[in-house]
């Protein structure tokens, strides 16, 4: 499945629009009603709605020929009949003699119908594809033959006047009756009389009639201009070329990219009306039931701000979820947006444009990767020191760590305290540079955490879990009694009233405790510093072993908050920490870098004729020194010697396998293995693994190998440089007993045909007087001879 197909499935697309003032429509009557006959059953009732205004006559033999048509039984084969418009020869081959009767006298009819050239417009707006204009096309009409029940596909040469209000209701038509919600519309850029396709897309969605649920690109031939992604916009009108070599990937890239903005605000819709929502209960909740939170919040040692904050951003998340586990009748539920953000990756999407986003989105960026780690503000709110939080020592970093039970201030009835007099901190450094993941942990005795901010330099945190220090914990407590998180007090007119409001009520009466603690400890070491004691000499809870400044009354100490680790990423790092202060030592190194594994089965040979290999094979999985890659072993590659299956294969195959230059074969995760046109792909059944070999079938008459493919054109077959040196070969016909299927038809365009299609007929060469056959048991297409022979004809 390409990028186009997978777009319309996870789409859930049902509507295909193409606009393009080249597309020239068929003028065959037979090819036209066949594609009426053939049509899905919605766009052809559509299609006769209009049909009966241009030509009233026609419609009751059409539905009476439909019905007839719809009650024969096809075939595999009866498919290249209809791909070809040839729904006369279909009925002779089926011998419906009265259906076929029919057939001719509409075709008859068709062909002399004053309103001809009408109905060929109008049959082509319903997807007959165009005789001429859609060579940059062929891989979206290629794409969207492989979906059963077929696309409604709408093809215009441009939209002029009352044709828009016109389109506007087609497609309101085939929403409603194929439950369509996200058509996906490609617009040449410059159509006929100066009409802008940039302007029938912005149009659509200006109108009232409600249609503003669509995807869209631009398809130009000329140079496509630079479409800056900067809002919701901008993203319907992405610029491609026609003739470029991956037109139909970065047009199905452009298309996703639309879907990706209307998601985005589909979400953003989502949230506003959940804030509201959810404000609205707030309010209603009443007086009691914030009383009721707000006490809560002070027997849990919390803050009433925290509680508030806390209630309202579940309450929102709460209406974000419910809306979109409703269902959306315009589509936007639950299931379709996780579809959806399964193609939000670089294998889907690439830079179209190649555009650069400006310096103050990454700016932006770079803020809410920080904040979704780190707390900045945490000083602000005069939060308590909780683990995780990130402390500046005279110059030194460290995180605070430890059991949040063990970190909390206790009461015992009316006296408060704090239980743990010395804090834990994990020593950490500073390093500006950047990578790639957001912790990085790869280390046992290390975790580098991204986007940490300190002064006005960005880089990581690099927290070293084996080196610690303990430190007086009511010095940390100091820092979250200052709104800047600096370690220091007043003794005169401290705290401010205002921390005390942000502070858990506990709080109020530790304070006096904690101040009345630090100027004793204050007396003592000023007596220390008098007496010229050693500090580090004396045991026991009598220095702060760190310099501190007096200054008027002001004590301060250089020690600052700077941060704090959040949510998530503190958990994680605290079980690491965790983990590596109870690590025990084992040997878990392999001794060899590569695993045997049990082959449970090699098939091999043809596509269409692979057979079991006899025999005890072996195969090796090569470990790689990520670990948890190595724990997967279908993420590793896989090696098979050569010899192994030079040993076991037929000897047709043999000299194909000695073409291979390198003794080892390995077989990756992605692409398996392919090489002289040898396709080699791989099965895991838990620890079993099963391989299949294709070997190429061989063209003789043109020396060329042909490799393993669903199906095939003539390209395939003779190669291109065969084909530039015999350009007759372009009339190959493929021949059958049932049928005769030209390789390529008029205006270049080629015929595909299925393996089982190739290996059952003849190739005849109309301008050599050369018939093809398939040799079955060599894999080869060989000369069989002239398709006439002198005097006689086969």
């Amino acid at each position: 499945m390409n990028k186009f197909q997978q777009l319309i499935e996870t789409l859930q697309t049902e509507l295909i629009i193409l606009i393009d003032d080249d597309f020239t429509p068929v003028k065959n009557a037979q090819e036209i009603l066949t594609y009426i006959c053939f049509m899905h059953p919605v766009d052809r009732q559509l299609m006769l709605n209009r049909l009966k205004t241009l030509d009233h006559s026609l419609i009751a033999s059409i539905m009476t020929l439909i019905d007839g048509v719809e009650k024969i039984t096809l075939g595999d084969d009866d498919i290249a009949y209809i791909q070809a418009g040839l729904l006369a020869e279909l009925l002779n081959q089926k011998n419906e003699d009265v259906l076929l009767d029919q057939a001719n006298r509409l075709i008859d009819s068709i062909t002399k119908s004053i309103h001809k050239d009408d109905i060929d417009d109008l049959v082509m707006m319903y997807g007959l594809r165009p005789t001429a204009g859609t060579e940059n096309y062929n891989g979206f009409f290629e794409g969207l033959e492989a979906f059963n029940p077929k696309k409604s596909i709408r093809l215009y040469k441009g939209l002029e006047g009352a044709e828009f209000t016109s389109f506007e209701q087609e497609i309101k038509n085939v929403n409603q009756a194929r439950n369509s919600k996200f058509p996906l519309l490609i617009v040449d850029r410059y159509l006929a009389n100066a009409q802008d396709g940039n302007q029938i897309i912005q149009n659509l969605r200006d109108s009232p009639n409600g249609i503003d649920r669509f995807f869209s690109v631009l398809y130009t031939s000329q140079d496509a201009e630079q479409i800056e992604t900067s809002d919701l916009q901008s993203y319907f009108h992405i610029q491609l070329r026609k003739d470029d070599d991956q037109a139909l990937e970065k047009v199905s890239e452009a298309l996703a990219l639309s879907a990706f903005a209307t998601f985005f605000n589909q979400i953003y819709k989502f949230r506003v009306e959940a804030l509201s929502s959810a404000n609205e209960l707030v309010i209603a909740s009443g007086t009691p039931n914030m009383v009721y939170l707000a006490g809560m919040a002070h027997a849990e040692g919390d803050s009433v701000f925290n509680v508030f904050n806390k209630w309202f951003d579940l309450l929102s998340g709460k209406k974000v979820q419910d809306a979109l586990l409703t269902d959306d009748p315009d589509g936007f539920d639950m299931n379709f947006m996780i579809s959806l953000t399964s193609l939000i990756n670089k294998d889907f999407i690439s830079t179209i444009n190649g555009e650069v986003l400006n310096e103050q989105f990454h700016q932006e960026i770079e803020q809410l990767a920080t904040y979704e780690i780190f707390d900045l503000q945490v000083n602000s709110f005069c939060s308590p020191p909780a683990s995780g939080d990130v402390f500046e020592i005279d110059g030194q970093l460290y995180m605070l760590a430890g059991q949040e039970c063990d970190l909390i201030v206790r009461s015992n009835g009316a006296a408060v305290s704090r239980n743990e007099k010395l804090a834990e901190l994990v020593k950490c450094s500073f390093k500006q540079l950047n990578q790639d993941l957001k912790v990085d942990s790869s280390q046992a005795s290390r975790v580098a955490v991204n986007h940490f901010v300190h002064g006005v330099n960005h880089g990581i945190l690099e927290i070293q879990l084996g080196e610690k220090d303990f430190f007086d914990f009511r010095l940390l407590d100091l820092c979250c009694l200052n709104e800047d998180g600096e370690a220091r007090f007043s003794q005169d007119s401290f705290p401010d009233q205002k921390v005390l409001h942000l502070l858990p009520v506990k709080w109020t009466n530790y304070v006096l405790a904690l101040k009345s603690e630090l100027e004793n400890k204050l007396k003592v070491q000023r007596y220390i510093s008098d007496e010229g004691i050693t500090p580090t000499s004396i045991t026991g809870d009598f220095s702060f072993n760190i310099q501190f400044e007096e200054n008027e009354g002001k004590i301060s100490f250089p020690i600052r908050r700077v941060a704090r680790l959040k949510g998530q990423f503190r958990e994680y790092v605290m079980q690491r920490y965790w983990q590596y202060k109870t690590r025990k030592g084992l040997n878990t190194i392999g001794l060899y870098q590569r695993n045997l594994v049990q082959v449970q089965s090699i098939q091999a040979g043809f596509p269409y004729d692979l057979q079991e290999l006899e025999g005890n094979h072996h195969a090796w999985v090569q470990l790689t020194g990520d670990r948890a890659k190595n724990s997967n072993k279908t993420s590793l590659d896989l090696i098979i010697m050569k010899k192994d299956l030079l040993d076991s294969v037929g000897h047709v195959f043999k000299p194909l396998l000695e073409k291979i230059e390198k003794t080892e074969i390995v077989i990756t995760p992605k692409d398996g293995f392919l090489q002289e046109k040898i396709k080699i792909t791989r099965t895991w059944n838990r620890d079993n693994v099963s391989l299949k070999i294709f070997f190429p079938l061989l063209n003789e008459y043109s020396d060329y190998s042909i490799a393993m493919s669903d199906s095939f054109i003539l390209h395939d077959l003779f190669g291109k440089d065969f084909i530039k040196s015999h350009p007759t070969v372009k009339k190959a016909i493929l021949v059958n007993a049932d049928m005769q299927k030209p390789l390529m038809g008029e205006g270049g365009l080629v015929h595909r045909f299925t393996l089982n299609e190739l290996i059952e007929s003849e190739i005849h060469l109309p301008e050599e007087n050369i018939k093809l056959g398939f040799d079955k048991n060599n894999g080869k297409l060989y000369n069989a001879g002239p398709i006439k022979k002198e005097g006689i004809d086969e």
